[in-house]
């Protein structure tokens, strides 16, 4: 059984520390935050999860997935202009399970308005796939000046 339960952003920062840190090949792949390579992959880990928590807001709806009592993911949620954006998710790789996943989209849908939008950069192909396997189109590109990067904003209408 997956549990979703909602949580606040003081709880958060330690779950996207363990999450990032059980999975800090793909994350240090995929996020977005250039980091000193001289740095220990603790201190990326932690680099990391400080920008991944700044970028979320007080009044975001914040969820963790747990199954058997281990935390394997989470996921935030931002209604606003009668959208919902999907600001910031990541499932263990380890847990990456047809019952994780269908879990984690059923409550963003449960949760969510009628058009939904999710921003990813582009090298993260994996979440990319994903999301475009669950529906949702390629909308448009971004170029984030601070990143050095090219933002893919995807989007999905129930």
């Amino acid at each position: 059984m997956v549990d979703v339960v909602r949580i606040n952003k003081n709880e958060l920062s330690k779950i996207v520390i363990d999450i990032y840190d059980n999975d800090f090949e793909n994350v240090s792949k995929i996020h977005k935050l250039n980091v000193d390579k001289s740095l220990t992959n603790v201190e990326k880990i932690v680099a990391y999860a400080l920008d991944t928590m700044a970028s979320i807001d007080e009044n975001e709806v914040i969820c963790k997935l747990e199954t058997e009592g281990k935390v394997v993911g989470f996921f935030t949620l931002s209604n606003k202009y009668n959208i919902t954006q999907l600001n910031g998710f990541h499932i263990d790789k380890a847990n990456r399970t047809k019952k994780v996943l269908k879990a984690f989209w059923d409550s963003i849908e449960n949760s969510s308005l009628p058009k939904l939008i999710c921003g990813l950069y582009e090298e993260n192909k994996q979440a990319i796939n994903h999301l475009k396997k669950n529906g949702f189109q390629e909308q448009e590109y971004l170029y984030v000046d601070k990143y050095e990067k090219n933002f893919l904003i995807l989007n999905k209408t129930r």
